[in-house]
């Protein structure tokens, strides 16, 4: 098995290396969605934190 059949995928890499791609930039979507959540979330716990000192 060389190189160029890998990427030829059986004459099927029309539709796999696209479907990679896709899945790659929703995972990336769902990457940043998460971590700005998470720092969103920090961000209203330590002002949340702030405003209830004693």
């Amino acid at each position: 098995m060389n190189i160029s059949t890998l990427f030829n995928m059986g004459h099927y890499n029309i539709y796999v290396w696209p479907a990679y791609g896709i899945t790659l930039f929703i995972f990336g979507i769902l990457l940043a969605t998460a971590l700005r959540e998470k720092w969103q979330t920090k961000k209203r716990i330590i002002q949340f934190l702030q405003r209830h000192k004693k």
